[in-house]
């Protein structure tokens, strides 16, 4: 529906999420090393895009706690998206 209509529009966002992490594959085969993995995340998503009758972009930025016990920095990053309708 993105390119049904004509002219000029936008859009912005924001959202915030929490994931439980039941079971860690990397916490219960890591063998020799001391994994610790979180009971869960917690995140944040932010975007907003521009489109213009046939062209569209879009950039999404998430960040999110880390699922490691032993580390506090944040995991993140973004997607960008370009489309037009042929």
């Amino acid at each position: 529906g993105l390119f049904d209509g004509s002219g000029f529009g936008w859009e912005a966002f924001v959202a915030s999420f929490g994931e439980y992490i039941g079971y860690s594959y990397l916490e219960h085969h890591a063998e020799e090393y001391d994994v610790e993995a979180r009971d869960g995340v917690l995140g944040l998503v932010l975007g907003g895009g521009v489109h213009w009758d046939r062209f569209s972009f879009t950039l999404t930025l998430q960040s999110s706690t880390s699922p490691l016990r032993s580390s506090d920095d944040t995991f993140s990053f973004g997607n960008m998206s370009f489309m037009w309708q042929i």
